[in-house]
């Protein structure tokens, strides 16, 4: 029995190349302009949604540390929070 050969190396320029399927990149690419195009446009149509919101968060970051302080004072975060967001009484006293 002849002793069995060792698969070939891949430094050997003889050895068999394994068959890749090659992909092509323009569809991806196509999909991925199209996906961006969606994102854009359901932005847009959703502006009037999007942009209250978004106002919101960012007054929500801007509250969260005098909150935080408040808290720390044992005030109960939705106490502290609404006396944030409250407007200021103004004083008018008569002298």
């Amino acid at each position: 029995m002849p002793a069995p050969t060792p698969p070939p190396s891949p430094q050997d320029p003889g050895a068999p190349q394994a068959q890749h399927a090659r992909f092509d990149p323009v569809p991806r690419t196509l999909l991925l302009l199209l996906l961006a195009l969606l994102v854009v446009a359901i932005t847009y149509l959703l502006r009037a949604v999007l942009a209250p919101l978004f106002f919101a968060f960012l007054v929500a970051y801007a509250l969260d540390p005098a909150v935080n302080r408040l808290e720390r004072a044992r005030v109960p975060r939705p106490l502290g929070a609404a006396t944030r967001c409250a407007p200021p009484r103004p004083s008018f006293r008569r002298s």
